[in-house]
């Protein structure tokens, strides 16, 4: 089911500014924003899907040794797979820019309608096939708006297409049609600007399938990365992080449209 956020609009179913993910400020002078929740709660980052916590961490043990490969036999998804958890639910995001914080602060507020009938920049159309269970109700608005830094999206759905924003800057990053029917909503084509990490039409799909499984459904499941970044860990992760934030917990190279709910 597509799991709204807040009160909910759908039921039941790339570059930007990135800023920091810090692990210690030091002297460096940071801002930071957060939306709704009461100002004590501005430093929480932590796992969104509440299944893992920082004292899995050895204690005093070097990231580049925390992060490790999971092989097939060892997940429930049958796949090779980087265990980001101890960057990416450790790290707390911040930018050296208060214009940024200031933007971030300002589109929790923003009911997305300003992308209605837009395209990213410079897009081009890719097809595919995404589907996902429905229960035959929809309604425009947001689905997903982010809560704090870490989550790095904010999805949006106005007449038939999701919109899909960095929260940091509002910035649309993809678009995609869909289509509901009595049993499942389906994705035929998403739009994105062909680019720098985003060039890989396969990549870019997987983006869009693993948000909508991740953030709408709520469910913990690989993310895809580039497969150029090849085995580096620490690499991934950072690209991890600055892709997906705190909903990024295990990095797959490659495709990953084929993974399925699991466990829940």
């Amino acid at each position: 089911m597509l799991a709204p956020e807040g009160d909910g609009r759908l039921k039941d179913p790339l570059s930007g500014s990135r800023g920091e993910a810090t692990r210690g400020e030091g002297s460096v002078e940071v801002y930071r924003a957060g939306r709704r929740t009461d100002p004590k709660n501005i430093d929480l980052a932590g796992s969104p899907y509440g299944s893992w916590r920082e004292a899995n961490l050895v204690k005093g043990e070097p990231l580049a040794d925390a992060l490790r490969w999971l092989e097939p036999e060892q997940n429930a998804w049958r796949l090779r797979v980087l265990d980001c958890r101890p960057l990416t639910l450790t790290s707390t995001s911040t930018t050296g820019d208060p214009r940024i914080a200031e933007s971030f602060s300002r589109l929790r507020a923003s009911d997305g309608s300003q992308h209605k009938g837009l395209s990213p920049a410079n897009s081009s159309r890719l097809a595919c096939d995404l589907r996902f269970p429905f229960n035959g109700e929809s309604n425009d608005g947001p689905l997903f708006l982010a809560d704090v830094m870490e989550d790095k999206w904010d999805i949006y759905l106005y007449d038939g297409h999701l919109y899909f924003a960095r929260s940091w800057t509002g910035e649309l990053w993809l678009r995609a049609k869909i289509d509901f029917s009595a049993l499942d909503a389906r994705i035929p084509w998403v739009e994105a600007k062909l680019d720098g990490d985003y060039a890989d039409p396969i990549f870019v799909i997987s983006v869009v399938d693993f948000l909508v499984k991740s953030h709408l459904y709520r469910r913990e499941l690989p993310h895809p990365v580039p497969e150029e970044y090849s085995d580096n860990p620490e690499t991934i992760a950072n690209f991890s992080m600055n892709a997906f934030g705190r909903w990024a917990s295990f990095a797959s190279l490659g495709d990953t449209t084929g993974v399925l709910f699991l466990g829940q």
